[in-house]
């Protein structure tokens, strides 16, 4: 079975394209413009954290209890 060579030139042209878009979002997050769109996907990560992280763990112990024996 023939396997064809890799080029360098591909992956080093792969690195800039991603090193230029990582840059730009860096840009983009250090200029603090916060659009209404991002401010509320934010807000509702946050109350999805929340129920995550503190919500679950009591309705889990809730659960727990209720299907106790005792």
């Amino acid at each position: 079975m023939a396997i064809s060579p890799v080029s360098g030139s591909d992956a080093a042209a792969s690195a800039t394209t991603g090193e230029t878009a990582f840059d730009t979002a860096i840009q983009n997050a250090q200029s603090n413009e916060m659009t209404p769109e991002m401010e509320e996907m934010m807000g509702e990560g946050m109350i999805k954290v929340g129920g995550q992280m503190i919500m679950m763990p009591l309705a889990n112990d809730i659960l727990k209890e209720a299907m106790s024996d005792e």
